[in-house]
């Protein structure tokens, strides 16, 4: 997996320029620190129970986390052009940090197959979602970058890199999300 990273990494730095890095590092930066925070650990109760998590325990993690996320992808579509020119990046399209958000929003649908699979121990599965979602972001920035998008081609791959490992731990967990309230 690595020698596809570093192939992977090489090929966008020889295809975009160093603009396009920094423009889109700081974004992922920024949603990646905020989709750390909204999560809060709550997948893991899921895994340090001593009984079977019940349907109702899996809808209660997936509220809450679907709260925090909403907020937390909120925070990034309003507010993210502000923190960049803050931070001095300000960005020439405010739409790219807010196409990052959607990366967010997917991961409050991610996080309690992935720890149902990691309480039954399967392995397998999470390594392959994780591998393809790392395929999936470089197949596609390469592609997008090759067609000369620019930093649309950093910004799609990693929302993609977001969507498809997610879509694959809800196959290989088949547990639909609904919020609930108790």
């Amino acid at each position: 997996m690595r020698i596809v990273a570093f192939a992977g990494d090489v090929a966008l730095y020889r295809l975009l320029l160093p603009e396009v890095f920094g423009l889109v590092i700081p974004i992922a930066f920024l949603a990646g620190l905020i989709k750390q925070f909204s999560d809060l650990g709550l997948a893991a109760t899921l895994l340090q129970q001593s009984a079977e998590p019940s349907e109702s325990d899996l809808r209660i993690v997936f509220t809450v986390q679907a709260v925090l996320v909403v907020i937390a992808a909120s925070i990034i579509f309003i507010g993210g052009p502000f923190i960049l020119d803050v931070l001095d990046e300000g960005s020439p399209n405010p739409w790219l940090i807010r196409v990052f958000a959607a990366s967010v929003l997917v991961s409050a649908f991610r996080a309690v197959p992935a720890a149902m699979l990691e309480r039954h121990l399967n392995f397998g599965r999470l390594a392959f979602a994780d591998v393809s979602g790392t395929v999936w972001f470089y197949t596609v920035g390469i592609f997008l970058a090759v067609i000369g998008v620019g930093p649309w081609a950093l910004v799609a791959a990693h929302v993609g890199a977001s969507i498809v490992p997610t879509l694959l731990l809800l196959f290989f967990f088949p547990w639909r999300p609904v919020p609930t309230i108790q």
